[in-house]
């Protein structure tokens, strides 16, 4: 809950109305299950210049990379409250 109400205001977090969620329940509600492939192209604008408000409140300190075992490599954003 502390981490839905910190990205509240972010633009993933407003498309997905995390400041009404109050329960496991209601995320599950509103958030679709979703896999990497859901956020690369967030994370690719990020990446590339874009906002960090995209996707999170706090700015992005480092991306760092999956080794890409399990396929292509994945940059995964790293901010200094979530490392």
């Amino acid at each position: 809950m502390d981490i839905l109400q910190l990205q509240k205001n972010t633009d993933y977090g407003r498309r997905y109305n995390f400041a009404a969620i109050r329960s496991v329940a209601d995320f599950r509600t509103a958030h679709p299950l979703s896999a990497y492939d859901d956020y690369q192209l967030i994370i690719d604008n990020i990446a590339n210049g874009g906002k960090f408000t995209q996707l999170v409140a706090e700015p992005i300190i480092l991306f760092q990379q999956t080794s890409g075992t399990t396929g292509k490599i994945k940059l995964i954003p790293r901010t200094k409250r979530l490392f």
